[in-house]
Order: C-alpha cells, then sequence, then structure tokens
C-alpha cells in the first residue's frame, strides 16, 4: 500500500458516516430519527435508516470528534446532533475522496457504454440484427 493508498483509507468516512456528516452540515443541528429519515429520502431507500445503524454511527462519529450532542434542558425530549469543525474537515476529505473514486468508477461506465453505441452503430450500419438482451 502506497503512502497515498494509506493516507486515503485513513481519512475516508465509512458512506452512511459520510451522509450522517452532510446532512448534519446541511442543517443545523438534527434527532437521529430525523437523520435516518433524510438519509433514506435522499438515497431512495438505498441505505436504511434504522435505529441500529444511526445511533452506532453518531456515537462512533461523536467518539471522533466528528459530531456533539446536546441533551434537552430537563433530560426529557430527543438527543439533537450537530457537525463540528473536525467533522467538517473529516467530511471534505473524504467528499474529495469520494469524489475521485466515483469519477474513476463513471469512466468505466461511458466506456462500457460508448463500446456498446459503437457495436450497435456497426450493426445497424452493415444491417445486422444486434441482440442486446
Amino acid at each position: 500500500m502506497t503512502l497515498k493508498e494509506a493516507t486515503k483509507k485513513k481519512s475516508e468516512l465509512r458512506m452512511y458516516a459520510f451522509f450522517v456528516l452532510y446532512f448534519l452540515n446541511e442543517h443545523k443541528s438534527l434527532t437521529g430519527y430525523e437523520l435516518g429519515n433524510l438519509i433514506k429520502e435522499k438515497t431512495r431507500g438505498y441505505f436504511s435508516a434504522t435505529a441500529g445503524n444511526v445511533y452506532p454511527v453518531l456515537k462512533d462519529l461523536e467518539e471522533k470528534g466528528y459530531v456533539s450532542s446536546e441533551e434537552p434542558v430537563g433530560g426529557r425530549g430527543k438527543i439533537r446532533y450537530s457537525i463540528t469543525i473536525n467533522g467538517k474537515r473529516a467530511l471534505r476529505e473524504s467528499a474529495k475522496i469520494y469524489k475521485e473514486r466515483f469519477e474513476n468508477i463513471v469512466q468505466f461506465f461511458d466506456k462500457v457504454l460508448n463500446e456498446d453505441a459503437s457495436v450497435l452503430q456497426l450493426g445497424i450500419q452493415s444491417g445486422g440484427v444486434i441482440d442486446i438482451a
């Protein structure tokens, strides 16, 4: 593993944690329930939103200093979470890593789609029948 790879791995957030920080960055503060609903809605259900996956991520992010929590006065009500300065830094670093990674993946899709378009075009020009199923 190169130094660059090791650095990326160390600074990269898991995707779910990335979304938690992203939505905390977009909103002043959110409850775990609100976060889960936002993640589920905005990822079109790709990431599930249960207490079993939201709260452990929030706890981990808080232990790392990326998130702070505030209990309501009197102890009644829901805990609200906010992103910290360190959380904003981690979000930005992970965004750079994910952007680079996804740009590379998109290049693969583009290549496949362009090759398929070329094959299709050749088949049409030669009058051939192409089964693309």
